[in-house]
């Protein structure tokens, strides 16, 4: 195990790389990007937290956003920021490139999630899907099938195709299936079978089935105290992340019968 002092303040944004690398945004108001422990660039211009982050291979950048409620695009090479764009009115929480081409999801405390074409360069947004009086707090996608899935402060997961963001898809998912527990969606992710989520209860990570619609969601048991904030995949692991300081890496099995244990927890 390998730790450092990563920034000034409290390190709030994460995103696994290649090669192993890392991208890290703080409350020192910065992006840094890290081979192992050195920081190969620092990336400086939000006024405020910066709570996401997100990398794009195919053109070598990435992007940021946070309390300050702007867009950046950075060239990775150079550390300049070649855009910056005030997507949202209140904290952007979760910023996710959907495809190669460089369409953006965002979304924030307005209670909203948009779609940008970084292409275009333009200040409106593609698209805007309300989501009434609900923060949004995280959205994620799976390129293949442009699905786009959202958990929010009402506990819910909503997805979408981004290629028709208007409405919402029909597959039942959260909504009153969750129990009380679960009464705010901190972190979602999906690997286009499943959806993953987590909030204010840290003691129980949900798997809802996206394709059948008829299943109940179902849980497994973590061993976090408070919030969870952080969900991240690997192909046969799901890890999550707690403001307790703690981690837990959940496994899941390739194949599962009807009758048996479907992941543990290590």
């Amino acid at each position: 195990m390998r730790c450092w002092t990563a920034h000034e303040g409290f390190v709030s944004a994460l995103k696994c790389l290649r090669g192993a690398m890392l991208l890290t945004g703080s409350q020192d108001n910065t992006v840094k990007l890290w081979r192992n422990e050195q920081a190969l660039q620092t990336f400086s211009g939000h006024e405020s937290v910066v709570k996401c982050v997100d990398f794009l291979y195919a053109s070598g950048t990435l992007i940021s956003s946070g309390d300050d409620a702007q867009l950046k695009v950075w060239d990775a090479t150079t550390g300049t920021c070649t855009m910056s764009l005030p997507v949202h009115r209140k904290p952007v929480f979760s910023a996710k490139y959907l495809d190669e081409a460089g369409l953006v999801a965002t979304s924030g405390d307005d209670h909203c999630i948009k779609l940008w074409d970084l292409r275009r360069g333009s200040l409106s947004p593609v698209a805007t899907m309300m989501q009434f009086a609900n923060t949004v707090y995280s959205v994620d996608c799976h390129a293949d099938q442009h699905l786009l899935v959202s958990g929010n402060s009402n506990g819910e997961v909503i997805m979408y195709d981004y290629r028709w963001p208007s409405e919402p898809l029909t597959t039942p998912l959260l909504g009153s299936m969750h129990p009380p527990s679960l009464s705010c969606i901190f972190a979602v992710k999906t690997d286009g079978k499943r959806v993953f989520c987590a909030g204010q209860s840290g003691s129980v990570l949900h798997l809802l089935s996206i394709h059948n619609s008829g299943s109940a969601a179902r849980t497994v048991p973590l061993s976090h105290h408070l919030v969870v904030r952080g969900l991240a995949l690997a192909p046969a692991m799901v890890a999550t992340a707690s403001w307790d300081g703690s981690v837990c890496a959940v496994n899941f099995a390739p194949t599962v019968s009807a009758n048996s244990q479907a992941c543990a927890v290590c």
